[in-house]
């Protein structure tokens, strides 16, 4: 048995991008939402791995390279740039 520790209901906005480089397709979906604390659910569609992500974590290329399992530096920094293209830059709250 379990228990219910909430439920809520959003209207998020999602977002399909699809990306090649010379080597691999990306398939990405990105979950925009109230909820996440500013952050956007990205999804690689390949891969099934997904990540609650800033514009912050989305520049540092090792961050992307972990949570995508990518190992070329150079593709790790075309995703970067892709995403840091449709994942709004949001300032950080220093009084949290």
């Amino acid at each position: 048995m379990f228990k219910s520790i909430y439920g809520m209901d959003d209207l998020s906005t999602v977002q399909h991008i699809g990306y090649a480089s010379e080597s691999r397709m990306y398939d990405f979906t990105l979950v925009f939402s109230d909820h996440f604390f500013g952050k956007t659910l990205v999804t690689c569609l390949q891969s099934g791995n997904s990540s609650l992500l800033d514009f912050h974590d989305v520049s540092d290329t090792a961050i992307v390279k972990k949570v995508f399992r990518i190992k070329d530096d150079a593709i790790a920094q075309e995703v970067s740039a892709l995403l840091k293209t449709k994942i709004p830059l949001v300032k950080k709250d220093d009084t949290a």
